[in-house]
């Protein structure tokens, strides 16, 4: 799981990049039985050669179909029925906040580690609008203070692309988060505050 292809990717970044659970779960798994925890913390912080990203900053890029945001609702069908609105919103794990909490949680991949830029993978997922990726990466322990080697905050990202719900929740993660930072808990938000002037 951790031969390098030619360019530098190994199995576990192609596994992030692509939102491969399972795949990373086994890779995880196999590199653990088969290496131990010392191996297994290096190849998920290990970094390309191109651009110094880790497996964590590949999700946090990628997130395919990860953008709800906490303003929209879920569509009305048969599983979301429910006459008891409150004003926390259940959103369905992207599958890339799924890879996120594999990596961090079962892996030990750090949270805040940096690439060439000096970004972290909140760094990386604000400046793609990636709502779902930030709160997963915050409830990991992702620090929305760090600055990137342009002294950029993710906030800053955030503010750039004009979204709202991602600058309210780099500005204050506390109030968007219910239930703490436990990641075993599903992502739960409440509703997006105006984003600053």
């Amino acid at each position: 799981p951790t031969v390098p292809t030619k360019t530098g990717w190994t199995p576990i970044h192609l596994a992030a990049l692509n939102g491969r659970n399972e795949l990373l779960s086994l890779l995880i798994a196999r590199l653990h039985k088969t290496r131990g925890d010392t191996e297994l913390r290096a190849a998920l912080n290990a970094p390309l050669p191109e651009n110094g990203r880790t497996p964590l900053h590949c999700a946090a890029v990628s997130n395919c179909g990860g953008n709800l945001g906490p303003e929209r609702e879920l569509p009305n069908d048969e599983s979301n029925t429910s006459s008891n609105k409150s004003d926390v919103s259940e959103i369905p794990s992207p599958p890339f906040v799924d890879v996120i909490h594999e990596l961090v949680r079962r892996g030990g991949a750090r949270v805040n580690a940096r690439d060439d830029k000096g970004f972290t993978p909140l760094h990386a997922a604000a400046c793609r609008g990636h709502y779902a990726c930030a709160v997963a990466l915050i409830r990991n322990g992702a620090d929305v203070n760090l600055q990137c080697l342009r002294r950029r905050k993710p906030v800053d990202y955030a503010y750039a692309l004009e979204t709202p719900h991602l600058v309210s929740l780099l500005t204050d993660p506390t109030g968007h988060l219910v239930g703490g930072a436990d990641p075993t808990n599903p992502v739960r938000v409440k509703p997006a505050a105006p984003a600053p002037p």
